[in-house]
């Protein structure tokens, strides 16, 4: 970095409308969350914590809690300035929503 630059390495979500387009009911879930590292750790609070149905809750807990590991080694990898493996970890964890979303209805 220089004097009066910060180099940073982030992950934002490039268009809400399409995540809630592709993931319709998790974001419907998530209260409307569409950010996608926010989905799954709000996801992932909401099953654990929130009033959602039981055999919901069953279905979907393991495959969030691999995606809210992932979304924290993703956020581990984008801190350790490290972009090659935080773009494998964004479409691991896309993968990891897409599967979930299925098992949503």
């Amino acid at each position: 970095m220089g004097q009066y630059l910060q180099i940073r390495v982030s992950a934002e979500t490039f268009d809400p409308a399409a995540v809630e387009k592709a993931w319709p009911r998790l974001c419907a879930l998530a209260g409307g969350e569409n950010r996608v590292l926010s989905l799954a750790e709000v996801l992932f609070d909401k099953v654990r914590f929130g009033d959602v149905p039981a055999e919901l809750k069953d279905r979907l807990s393991p495959g969030l809690e691999k995606a809210a590991a992932l979304a924290e080694r993703l956020e581990a990898a984008l801190a350790d300035r490290d972009p090659q493996t935080a773009d494998a970890l964004s479409y691991e964890l896309e993968d990891r929503l897409a599967e979930l979303e299925k098992l949503s209805d």
